[in-house]
């Protein structure tokens, strides 16, 4: 019963959880059966019991911002996009650079591969004495999320491709990944040490250590630096426009949201949007700073914003530095 009330109560803290929670109660199901049918049946209950009590939020959820992610890619593009995002779980490179290419990403790719082989083969050799049942555990909860979001996508025409969807599978598939491994270290120890000690310096490799932008980071000004000088540099009467480029690249320009005041005003600009409106609008502010996206995905109608503003000849520019532009009004008596 305190599995069911904790599985009950994980569901009120985010509605991807009912995805492993399903897996879980399934699997106390099928294990009390033979016990207890009445306490393997009143759990579930009780989990759903109380996870319903958010039930309302989860629907509500699903109902906003129907225009964001929207549209399923395919069967095909979502299993390759899901494996990846699925990767990322233990290596996200923050501390290497990009320029690395091939080996940043395929490399720990044929790794974790490799790994969760071992698993398998050393779960194959040892089938008698392994505990089945809690392998089926594990594996279920590592296929849980990634399965829940496919599901997600597909019926709800989406494509919700964030590694954080699939963060509850983290441990479960640490797990699969690093149990081969330690069985080897009994046997042949330099054998068993060596895959995890590559493993261990992929998650050291994946910390930003506190760097602002990322050890990895794109060239030119961090978030943090951009919202400093953006503060010091700007009279109060001050307007943000942010490129919108890929909302999944690393490194996204809206990061600086976090970074200024409350009271900032900020506009995002898309190829879609109203650009002439927009225009338009920062006529009312003494300084207009353009953060530009960092894919470049939206640099075409960056660069005749930027150009529009200043042929207007209401402005100047009076600093750039990658990916900020600044330009303040000119004055009527010294333009």
């Amino acid at each position: 019963m305190a599995m069911a009330v904790c599985c009950g109560a994980a569901f009120q803290t985010n509605y991807l959880t009912l995805f492993p929670i399903g897996v879980i109660l399934l699997w106390f199901l099928a294990n009390l059966w033979p016990l207890s049918r009445v306490v393997a049946v009143m759990a579930p209950l009780v989990a759903v019991g109380l996870g319903s009590v958010g039930f309302s939020a989860l629907l509500q959820q699903l109902g906003t911002r129907p225009d964001q992610y929207a549209g399923f890619v395919g069967f095909a593009e979502e299993i390759q996009t899901i494996r990846k995002m699925t990767l990322y779980l233990i290596w996200k490179p923050a501390f290497l650079s990009e320029r690395l290419g091939w080996w940043i990403y395929k490399g720990p790719t044929l790794l974790l591969g490799s790994l969760i082989g071992i698993t398998f083969l050393q779960f194959l050799r040892h089938w008698r004495e392994s505990n089945r049942k809690l392998w089926l555990l594990f594996l279920g909860l590592a296929v849980a999320p990634s399965l829940g979001v496919v599901l997600l996508d597909f019926f709800f025409n989406k494509h919700l491709h964030q590694p954080s969807y699939l963060v509850f599978a983290g441990p479960a598939l640490a797990v699969v990944a690093t149990y081969g491994s330690t069985k080897l270290i009994s046997a042949r120890r330099w054998l068993g040490m060596a895959p995890l000690a590559i493993l261990l310096g992929l998650q050291i490799a994946s910390i930003d250590w506190g760097s602002p932008k990322g050890l990895m980071g794109h060239r030119g000004l961090d978030m943090r630096s951009v919202a400093g000088l953006i503060q010091a540099s700007s009279s109060p009467s001050h307007i943000v426009v942010i490129g919108a480029g890929d909302e999944n690249e690393y490194g996204h320009p809206g990061s600086v949201v976090y970074e200024l005041e409350p009271q900032t005003m900020i506009v995002v600009l898309r190829v879609t949007g109203d650009l002439e409106g927009l225009l338009a609008d920062v006529q009312d502010y003494e300084d207009v700073w353009l953060i530009q996206a960092v894919d470049h995905a939206t640099a075409d109608v960056e660069n005749v914003f930027a150009n529009r503003l200043q042929e207007s000849g209401r402005y100047r520019e009076v600093f750039r530095k990658w990916p900020a532009i600044h330009f303040r009004k000119v004055s009527p008596l010294f333009g």
